[in-house]
């Protein structure tokens, strides 16, 4: 999403235990959220782990530089992210307990500087695709910093990339940059950077978008042409979207992610991180860290 809203807000993450998760149907392993958040005043931006009760929060970052966009490798082993430090922004893995992070993604050299944002894995788990603060190209990068390509066209600024299920296409939002009237779309291409399509096409503002777990839906945020983000869900052609949470003070929703079994989604606002239901039902604020936000549900 925007960054103007996001602003590397904190991150936090959902730590494993032996009670039942809200939508893990009884099993006895919560599913983790990982999100950000600030923990106090006087640190950086850290990342954090819940279960999905948003229960039992642990901060698995603790380093100068702050840090932004957790997100899950497919196996759940790594965590990809940015992080700022030396005044560049560029992209991270780390083990799922927060040790060992690895620079990905290359720092540039004067006068350049590198702000690289929005990391999401392939789901072979051996590539990442990532944007650019406040909108650029995508570029795909192998995790051993080898293979970087750009992905999107030089007449489209993007960012928040996110890799279909098979592998094949990756969504992202993106404003055609010599518009008349920009607006933020929904677009989607393949992985080899063929097949552009803008899905949505419309003047309202649409941004972060996420595939379901089955890749027939995409969920993502818009201000449906009035203040404040909502949580849409479309079919993956772009099709029948529809309104799935709204904030009930009018502030901004964003950055939804599914659940593993798809039937629910997690998401952030400025009171911090929210879960619902599919249909609109059972919206809950599950996590209130200071800023918490850019929630990942593994």
């Amino acid at each position: 999403m925007l960054t103007s809203y996001r602003s590397f807000l904190a991150l936090g993450v959902v730590a494993a235990t032996s009670a039942c998760g809200l939508f893990d149907g009884g099993s006895d392993t919560p599913r983790p959220i990982v999100y950000t958040a600030l923990h106090n005043t006087r640190e950086d931006v850290q990342i954090h782990v819940s279960d999905d009760l948003g229960h039992h929060p642990k901060k698995i970052t603790d380093t100068p530089g702050e840090k932004a966009q957790p997100a899950w490798s497919p196996d759940g082993a790594k965590i990809a992210f940015s992080w700022e430090t030396e005044s560049q922004i560029l992209i991270y893995t780390m083990n799922a307990d927060g040790s060992t992070p690895v620079q990905i993604t290359p720092k540039l050299t004067s006068p350049n500087v590198a702000l690289y944002d929005s990391p999401a894995w392939a789901p072979s788990g051996t590539q990442l695709a990532y944007g650019v603060v406040d909108g650029g190209p995508i570029r795909i990068i192998n995790i051993d910093g080898s293979g970087l390509r750009q992905l999107t066209p030089a007449n489209i600024s993007a960012d928040d990339p996110a890799w279909s299920p098979n592998g094949q296409k990756i969504a992202f939002w993106g404003v055609v940059t010599a518009a008349t009237t920009p607006s933020a779309d929904i677009y989607v291409i393949n992985a080899d950077g063929t097949g552009l399509v803008n899905l949505t096409n419309s003047v309202a503002t649409e941004t972060d978008p996420s595939w379901s777990p089955d890749g027939t839906k995409i969920a993502y945020d818009a201000d449906g042409g009035t203040s404040g983000l909502k949580i849409f869900v479309m079919d993956a052609s772009g099709a029948n979207p529809r309104m799935v949470a709204q904030h009930a003070a009018g502030q901004t929703f964003a950055h939804p992610r599914w659940s593993p079994d798809g039937a629910h989604l997690v998401f952030g606002s400025a009171d911090g991180i929210w879960t619902v239901n599919l249909d609109g039902t059972n919206l809950r604020l599950i996590i209130t860290d200071r800023l918490a936000t850019d929630p990942d549900w593994h």
